[in-house]
């Protein structure tokens, strides 16, 4: 399943929550896919409203291997610990690449989020949003 996320005009970014978390304890999620024409790159924005345990999540932009259908990571975040911090990792052509932050590789035309909760004992309340750059 794709999932078709609007962008409002050139230069414009429309906000949308693609993965939310309740009481998550360990695992990977996974956004549905996303494609969106006319986009070259994402902001993803995590808040971790309440936990229990100590968790460590980190979440991730995977494109889409049109070929093989399978998906490789671009960027992964450093792990998000405390509640209501927002954490932030840009994919975009061109930005200064800087692990943890940033990547300048452009989006495949399919790409999806993941998260991956870990930790002891973690039961995660949150999400994840993104902000579509054109």
């Amino acid at each position: 399943m794709t999932t078709q996320l609007e962008v409002m005009g050139a230069g414009a970014f429309d906000r949308n929550a693609v993965i939310t978390f309740t009481a998550q304890a360990a695992g990977t999620l996974v956004s549905g896919d996303i494609s969106v024409p006319g986009v070259r790159g994402v902001n993803a924005i995590m808040v971790q409203t309440s936990h229990t345990g100590t968790p460590s999540t980190t979440f991730s932009i995977q494109n889409k291997d049109p070929v093989t259908n399978q998906y490789f990571t671009v960027l992964t975040s450093a792990a998000v610990t405390a509640d209501n911090t927002p954490s932030q990792i840009t994919v975009y052509p061109g930005a200064a690449t800087t692990a943890n932050v940033s990547d300048g590789r452009p989006l495949s035309r399919v790409w999806r989020v993941s998260a991956t909760v870990a930790g002891t004992t973690p039961a995660v309340t949150g999400s994840i949003s993104v902000s579509l750059l054109v």
